[in-house]
């Protein structure tokens, strides 16, 4: 069986082959993110043709290489500067290898988990400049080709550098920190993509891009959601704030060391990160959690006295339990990835090999990775609804008395137009509906969806915990199709 890959970075996969195809962003591919979260995958595209393998297995390979060069980046400049005690050199190499390659798991090569691998050489070289350690020229375009490719793809992980920037600029009481190599080349990059951007993008900056800053204000969580609901800091990421405090503790006992005072502040600054985006999906965390728990291992040395082992082992339990919570929806997407998907592929094989489809649906994870992993392709602008997300029952049933309109609506009724329109043209093999009762309502009750969905019946219903996946087949012609 191939590899698969989680619902998100499995769309975007598919984003950075149609544009390798010739599509258009913005005008044949409506995705939210901007073009930096797909030009991302480019590399590994660009490999899995050259070398006759799939995408997927191609990402995993590329994302394993962007590992190792960062652990070689690190352990060349933290050896030859003395930032890192060299008692800490094993758990924290240790820690970093965990938190790259196997903490990621269900959402291994998500777009935070690829950011936080660019980012690792700028935030090795900060460790470096706290004590003035003049690093070499080549490594500081590194660091900021890192940092730049990182901020086009995640622009809210600028407070990453702020922070770091802010605090070493404080302690110095000098602004010098703010001017430097690594930071010039990071705004180079930022600028050259935002040209790219209003030249090569164009349409995504004039068409998707005002619809994405509409939809996702309406899909923003509360403060309090996101700090006590699914996915916050003391629900789904309760070791957050047990990080920080042990942390702490061993800043309090032993001291700092320039090492972990950047991972410190960096895992601060995505955290703030992860509060401003106002989504709250556990993933967003991966990178505060990296980063705060390779500030623990940076402060850990087996040559202190057995009471503080004793005393870390039983913090250490404690963010145990915290991680096996936490852990659950990595766990969820990993298990979907190992046992879910694999059974709705076979599924969606038989019914037709290879097949063209798309979807109706208001996540990605419904056509996703199930397409790819069944060889089809994707013949439709969106990979979901993302206007639909937070529909009500009470909404459709405004929306089907006509007594509401308000841009949630507008935004919803225009993708489900859009893909009607898909179906229409480029007639699917397969389409999969999302059974949720309102949205499916919702769909029903536009009179274009009905019109495409005429000459589709259904052919069976995928079970998932969430709720069920209608699939239609196109009818064959011997049954009035």
């Amino acid at each position: 069986m191939s590899i698969l890959l989680n619902p998100d970075t499995s769309w975007l996969l598919t984003v950075a082959e149609q544009l390798l195809s010739g599509k258009t962003y913005g005008l044949d591919i409506m995705e939210s993110n901007p073009p930096a979260s797909a030009l991302l995958y480019i590399p590994a595209v660009l490999f899995a043709k050259l070398t006759d393998i799939t995408s997927e297995t191609a990402t995993v390979i590329y994302v394993l290489d962007l590992a190792a060069l960062s652990w070689l980046f690190l352990s060349h400049l933290f050896r030859r500067r003395a930032v890192l005690s060299p008692k800490a050199f094993p758990a924290f190499f240790f820690g970093l290898a965990f938190f790259t390659d196997v903490f990621p798991f269900g959402h291994f090569a998500q777009k935070e988990h690829v950011v936080l691998l660019l980012t690792l050489p700028y935030l090795g070289l900060a460790a470096v400049n706290t004590e003035d350690g003049r690093p070499a020229f080549p490594q500081k375009l590194a660091a900021g080709l890192g940092l730049g490719l990182a901020l086009c793809v995640k622009p809210h992980f600028v407070l990453v550098p702020a922070f770091i920037t802010v605090a070493t600029c404080l302690r110095r009481r000098r602004f010098s920190g703010f001017f430097n190599v690594e930071h010039a080349v990071a705004a180079l990059i930022v600028l050259a993509y935002a040209a790219l951007l209003l030249t090569l993008f164009s349409y995504y900056t004039s068409t998707v891009l005002p619809l994405t800053v509409e939809g996702y204000a309406l899909l923003r969580k509360p403060f309090a959601e996101l700090l006590l609901g699914p996915g916050g800091a003391f629900y789904d990421g309760v070791y957050v704030p047990v990080l920080l405090a042990v942390v702490v503790a061993l800043r309090l006992h032993y001291g700092a060391n320039p090492v972990q005072t950047v991972f410190l502040l960096a895992g601060c600054g995505f955290y703030a990160a992860f509060l401003a985006q106002g989504r709250g999906y556990s993933y967003q965390l991966y990178p505060a959690t990296a980063c705060l728990f390779l500030a623990v291992c940076s402060g850990f040395s087996p040559a202190k006295p057995m009471w503080i082992v004793t005393r870390l082992a039983a913090v250490g339990a404690f963010l145990y339990l915290g991680l096996l919570f936490s852990l659950i929806p990595i766990l969820g997407v990993g298990l979907d990835l190992l046992v879910t998907y694999p059974g709705e592929i076979a599924t969606l094989s038989a019914l037709k090999p290879q097949p063209d489809m798309l979807c109706l649906c208001t996540s990605p994870d419904t056509g996703f990775p199930d397409v790819r992993g069944a060889g089809g392709h994707w013949v439709g602008r969106y990979s979901h609804s993302w206007a639909a997300q937070a529909m009500t029952p009470q909404q459709v049933d405004e929306i089907a008395r006509g007594t509401l309109d308000a841009p949630q609506v507008r935004l919803t009724l225009q993708q489900i137009g859009d893909t009607a329109a898909d179906i229409l043209e480029n007639r699917p093999d397969l389409i999969l509906l999302e059974n949720h009762p309102q949205f499916v309502t919702l769909v029903l009750n536009q009179a274009d969806a009905t019109r495409a969905l005429a000459d589709y019946e259904e052919a069976t219903r995928l079970e998932r915990p969430q709720g069920q996946i209608i699939v239609y087949r196109l009818k064959s012609p011997a049954f009035g199709g």
